[in-house]
């Protein structure tokens, strides 16, 4: 009978001690540890979202182009590298823009000319660059799936575009973006 009043009298003051210490507020992670810091959760959910988008996107271009798993695993590792790249320059694009804009605000000339020598350079970039991510796809496509990877591939990326934007048009302040036309309106494609 000791034992259970000791056991009991124990288990009391465990309880009645932990009761407080639980009702203290907690601590807040260290700064940089990445929970709840806004700006680890924005990356997270960007490339949640990047991932998201390769994969519908390499659903639809496996199914278009009737590809087989090795070439589907020499073709989305291409595609990838080159989205990385293109988006860091579409990136320095809008920063670009906002420079010029300012330019532009501000009446320099000079410094105008300087952003749209800037903004060209990024334009010839990013057409080289695409370029040679259609050379190197091409090297493991057939002749066929690279045509109609050519027609396919920016619509694609439009149609995940829109889809992604029509989902941010739930939110307040929002509008759906107006549909882009169909590339085959009659449904004739097969």
């Amino acid at each position: 009978m000791r034992i259970l009043v000791a056991w009991g009298t124990t288990l009391i003051l465990a309880l009645g001690l932990a009761a407080p210490v639980e009702a203290q507020p907690r601590r807040r992670p260290p700064p940089g540890a990445g929970v709840d810091d806004p700006a680890a959760n924005r990356g997270n959910k960007r490339d949640r979202v990047k991932q998201r988008i390769r994969v519908m996107r390499a659903m639809v271009l496996t199914d278009q182009l009737g590809l087989d798993e090795a070439t589907a695993g020499k073709l989305f590792p291409i595609l990838n590298r080159y989205d990385d790249a293109l988006a860091k320059l579409l990136a320095d694009r809008a920063a670009l823009r906002d420079k010029l804009a300012a330019a532009r605000k501000g009446g320099k000339p000079g410094e105008i000319n300087a952003a749209l020598d800037q903004l060209v350079a990024n334009q010839r970039t990013r057409w080289q660059t695409e370029e040679q991510r259609f050379a190197d796809l091409r090297v493991v496509l057939t002749p066929e799936q690279a045509a109609e990877l050519l027609d396919l591939l920016p619509e694609v990326d439009r149609e995940i575009l829109r889809g992604l934007r029509g989902a941010g048009a739930g939110r307040p302040g929002r509008r759906a973006p107006p549909p882009l036309p169909d590339r085959d309106p009659f449904g004739d494609r097969n």
